[in-house]
């Protein structure tokens, strides 16, 4: 089963029942209960209830602009902690993906596990004002 379900497996004029969504989704009818009681609106004027195709569409799409949560310049993502965090003593590591992006890497102040955030090649001199930048080599391919 997918960790988020696709918003675009969902056709948006039809109508399905639970079931219906939950296999369109690729999740279990629980999931899509819990969906309506955080808020997904349901048609329940007669039995089997009855979800917009739209309405499910809508939902999922603000569910997932709902779980972003942006960094700030100053930090990294720390995937133990799930948010962003600074990198101890705003030290980091780039390596350079392509001649296009980097990564810069890092470790999280709080819970000490490594933090990494994607950046254009054009952003280096941005975050070399933030953080003290080592330039790693990168792997021959």
């Amino acid at each position: 089963m997918p960790k988020r379900p696709n918003p675009m497996a969902v056709n948006k004029v039809l109508t399905y029942t639970i079931e219906e969504c939950a296999n369109s989704l690729g999740v279990t009818k629980a999931t899509i209960r819990n969906y309506v009681r955080r808020g997904l609106p349901i048609m329940t004027a007669q039995r089997p209830y009855l979800i917009s195709g739209e309405a499910l569409r809508d939902f999922l799409l603000s569910e997932r602009k709902n779980r972003k949560k942006p960094m700030k310049l100053n930090e990294l993502f720390c995937p133990s902690c799930g948010t962003g965090r600074r990198p101890y003593g705003m030290m980091v590591d780039l390596a350079m993906q392509t001649g296009k992006s980097g990564l810069l890497v890092g470790l999280c102040n709080v819970c000490e596990g490594t933090n990494c955030r994607m950046i254009s090649a054009d952003q280096i001199t941005e975050f070399a004002t933030i953080f003290d930048i080592t330039e790693r080599a990168t792997r021959a391919p």
